[in-house]
Parts: structure tokens; C-alpha cells; sequence
């Protein structure tokens, strides 16, 4: 199977909330099942990798453009938590979703995500 875009990482947070917790954290990554592949994904050929269904759900996501450093994306994961802290929003903080759109060898314009997952209640 071909490397697929989005490219999309998860960061489970380390103990401290404050700004160690990137560098103490659990980083995943994860790409998109291409569509036809959707029914009858293909088994991972190295042990480490899964096939994982994720279920529907709401999420928080801010948007932002140009080759994101780790310290730009740090900046956005940040200033999304403070929104949603400030407007007393209801979500996961323990884990953060950054999602990048363009393969790193492309010039072009690079589109990027955060994502929070929002509270079930």
C-alpha cells in the first residue's frame, strides 16, 4: 500500500500539563486507509502496526498554513486549549490530534490541523 495523506499524529500528554508534557508524552502515528482498500484492508507486514477503526465522533479542530516547526505546532496546540478552556468547552485533554495534509517533499502551500477530541457528555 502506498504512504497515504493525512499524515496524523497523536500525543498523549505527560504529566505535566504545562509545557514538559510534549517532550514527556506518547506520540502515535496514523495514515488513512485509502478507500478502496476500506473492505478488505491489507494485514500489516511489520509487528507494531494495527488496523484501527475509529468510531464516529465530535472534535475541535483549528486550521493553519506554511511548514509547521515543532515549536508552531506546540503554539497552535496551545492557543486551540486556551478557546476551548476559556469558553468552558468539554473535551479530551489528555490527548491532542496534529494532522498534516501535504507530503513533506511537496513546495506547495502545506494545510495543517489540530484536533481535540470532544467530551462524550
Amino acid at each position: 500500500m502506498e504512504l497515504t495523506c493525512p499524515l496524523k499524529l497523536r500525543l498523549v500528554f505527560g504529566k505535566d500539563a504545562g509545557g514538559a508534557c510534549w517532550d514527556e508524552g506518547e506520540f502515535v502515528a496514523s495514515l488513512h486507509l485509502p478507500y478502496e482498500n476500506e473492505n478488505r484492508p491489507p494485514a500489516p507486514s511489520e509487528s507494531g502496526l494495527c488496523i484501527q477503526d475509529v468510531a464516529e465522533h465530535f472534535a475541535y479542530v483549528s486550521s493553519f498554513e506554511g511548514f509547521a516547526s515543532e515549536e508552531r505546532w506546540r503554539e497552535e496546540v496551545f492557543k486551540l486549549k486556551r478557546i476551548l478552556d476559556c469558553e468552558g468547552r468539554k473535551y479530551d485533554k489528555d490527548a491532542v490530534f496534529t494532522t498534516r495534509y501535504e507530503n513533506l517533499l511537496h513546495l506547495g502551500k502545506k494545510r495543517n490541523e489540530v484536533i481535540f477530541v470532544g467530551a462524550n457528555n
